[in-house]
């Protein structure tokens, strides 16, 4: 929070809605946030050349930076790669593009690997749902939502422009991009972004073979060829606003499979196109707002494992299907000049074919209603919200049909208050559920069409304090610490039948997860020079906590480790048109863990640690700027597992450039 907002609390926080809602202020601002944009829940947030200047290929290096959170990650450049949040589950991290929600029906898993960053402007991880008007009913739904905001383009050098760029990178891996810029007018722009990526993808590791020394092997059929297409548009004229996207990604890529007692399996193969078309709209005027949005998306997925030369596996060649239409409209308005309310209906179709033998087809629809109250004052402010979902499955298959109606009320609560010019104190306790997802339920002979949903339950009590210098090298130091305490009842897992080739899907367990998020930034800068440091720490201690007396219980989840750290520190030299220059080292370190519930030594996953390093300059030769970058990653070269039996890459790098034209 910025120092002036105390003052403008002070005199009172303005009723009327802005024309444009920024945000975060410019530096040259002097008006301070308006409620709306007050966070009374956790956030965190990469944005800018903060963003830019890391050592990260795509959106899942970037998040793993931030406190709280565990990404997985199976390895190599063509590896899954998913978020968790706080222990609560993948599933529970709703993933928002542009306010709009990135879904899988399917499956109910986003592959952060797909993303790049080139085309975002900032990364947001909010605990709890995003705070502020006109959301969608869906951003109420997470139990924590992670916000991908597109980059708005820059025409300072001309109307239109181009950056060419190229990577080069280690396991031969070669990625080229064009990005055109467009104004279309005065107050709209175009950008289509077209990215080729092709990776070998094979990479040395060691492992222990029979207990004995360790023995270098290669991982192989991890290679990557994928195709991008990304167009947005958007614009403002008057009070309003829009935007739109159009995506296709296409790929194929190997699975390089577990590496157990000396066995290396990699035969599983994935086939992807992907494609949606998403856009909103949003209207304020002086006690009210509007907000509509929509999508549809399609999705084809082919699964290939042949077990050539793996005894005892089945071969599989499944292909699927699934398409979704998405829309929302919502809107605000002040009730009182100290009072907002914000109504959103949000209405979803989903439907999946396939060719496996005896599927059911599976069609989804569901309604998402939510209810929002803000009251804000001179030193706080508070939301309340209640959120509808009603979902309903059926199926076409006559010998199949399926019948499910569930519905479920969620509430949450938030408060925030300005104890001093620089110290907030924030509160939130949030109810949230996800439903099964297709194959949860109806996939062929592991489904379980008695599922229930998983509920979970947060409370948050957090501070923040802030200090902006008014001379010397540091312009700001931040503190931020939460203490926090979830639990998951019903939770949904996968467990062996009588034959390990066939898993079925049950509800079991209720997970109590406490734990401190806790994070420092220092900020510096003299005249050409600046400087950042962020620190960031997580303790959770997450068990499970069902059946007392049983082997599990009191048990740690799967990997969920205690204690988790990540430092970035970024050093700038900007000289204007003798050029830009940043040096970045960040470090990750993951504590102790489990890949099972039973604690025993041989599920026990040692801790890792990883340093990675980016150097990169940006020249100025007219109206042409010109970038080098040179990315070190995990620079001491050390062997680790995010996931039990998938080995990471040791020491690698990737050099890019590019042009802008």
């Amino acid at each position: 929070m910025h120092s002036l907002l105390a003052i403008s609390l002070a005199l009172g926080l303005s009723s009327s809605f802005p024309g444009t809602a920024p945000d975060s202020l410019e530096a040259s601002s002097v008006s301070a946030p308006r409620a709306e944009n007050i966070a009374a829940v956790p956030v965190q947030t990469l944005s800018g050349k903060e963003l830019r200047r890391l050592p990260a290929a795509n959106v899942a290096d970037a998040i793993r930076l931030f406190s709280g959170v565990q990404v997985k990650d199976y390895g190599g450049r063509g590896g899954l790669k998913t978020v968790n949040v706080r222990s609560l589950g993948t599933h529970h991290t709703a993933v928002f593009l542009d306010g709009i929600m990135i879904d899988n029906a399917q499956n109910g898993t986003i592959d952060l690997g797909r993303l790049s960053l080139d085309n975002l402007e900032a990364i947001s991880l909010y605990n709890g749902h995003k705070n502020g008007l006109l959301l969608s009913a869906k951003e109420y739904a997470g139990a924590a939502s992670v916000h991908f905001r597109t980059r708005v383009p820059s025409f300072g050098k001309g109307p239109c422009r181009l950056k060419l760029s190229y990577t080069f990178a280690s396991f031969a891996s070669h990625d080229a991009s064009v990005l055109m810029e467009n104004r279309l007018g005065r107050h709209s722009w175009s950008s289509l972004r077209l990215e080729g990526l092709k990776s070998g993808g094979a990479y040395p590791f060691s492992y222990s073979r029979d207990g004995g020394r360790d023995t270098t092997a290669l991982r192989c059929n991890a290679d990557l060829s994928c195709l991008k297409v990304e167009e947005s548009l958007g614009g403002a004229a008057g009070s309003g606003r829009w935007n739109a996207k159009a995506f296709l990604y296409v790929s194929d890529r190997g699975y390089p499979g577990a590496v157990v007692r000396g066995r290396i399996m990699h035969e599983d193969r994935q086939k992807d196109f992907d494609a949606f078309l998403q856009g909103g709209w949003e209207r304020r005027w002086e006690r009210s707002a509007v907000a509509v949005r929509g999508k549809y998306s399609c999705g084809k997925l082919r699964y290939i494992s042949d077990p050539t030369e793996e005894g005892g596996s089945m071969y599989v060649d499944n292909c699927f299907l699934q398409h979704e239409a998405y829309g929302s409209a919502s809107s605000a308005f002040n009730l009182l000049p100290w009072l907002e309310f914000s109504p959103a209906l949000d209405l979803q179709f989903n439907l999946l074919d396939s060719d496996m033998r005896m599927f059911v087809f599976p069609r989804r629809s569901a309604i998402y209603g939510a209810v929002n109250a803000t009251a804000h004052g001179r030193f706080f402010k508070a939301d309340l919200s209640l959120l509808e979902t009603a979902v309903f499955d059926m199926s076409t298959d006559g010998s199949n049909r399926i019948n499910s109606n569930r519905s479920r009320l969620t509430p949450s609560a938030d408060l925030w208050f300005q104890l001093s010019e620089n110290l907030q104190l924030r509160a939130f306790v949030k109810n949230s559920y996800r439903m099964p997802t297709l194959n949860d339920l109806y996939y062929t002979s592991t489904g379980n069409r008695s599922l229930n949903p998983e509920n979970a339950l947060q409370y948050d009590l957090g501070a923040e304090w802030e200090h902006r210098p008014e001379h010397g090298f540091l312009k700001e130091i931040s503190l931020s610490a939460d203490a926090y305490h979830n639990e998951v009842k019903d939770k949904i897992v996968a467990v062996p039948t009588a034959s390990q080739f066939q898993w079925m899907m049950l509800n079991v367990g209720r997970c109590r997860i406490p734990g401190v998020d806790a994070s420092m930034r220092l900020e510096g800068e003299r005249k050409h020079f600046s400087a950042g440091l962020l620190l960031r720490w997580s303790f959770q201690d997450a068990r499970e906590t069902a059946s007392p007396g049983s082997d599990n219980y009191g048990n740690f989840l799967p990997y969920a480790p205690r204690h988790s750290v990540s430092a970035v520190l970024n050093l700038g030299l900007d000289k204007g048109k003798a050029g830009d220059y940043s040096l970045c080292i960040s470090m990750l370190y993951t504590g102790d863990r489990y890949d099972s519930l039973s604690n025993s030594e041989e599920n026990h996953i040692a801790p890792w640690h990883s340093e990675d390093l980016a150097v990169k300059g940006l020249w100025h030769c007219g109206k042409k700027d010109l970038g080098a970058d040179f990315c070190l990653n995990n620079l001491l070269g050390r062997q680790y597992e995010i996931v039990r039996c998938y080995p990471m890459p040791r020491r690698n790098f990737s050099i890019r450039l590019s042009l802008w034209i």
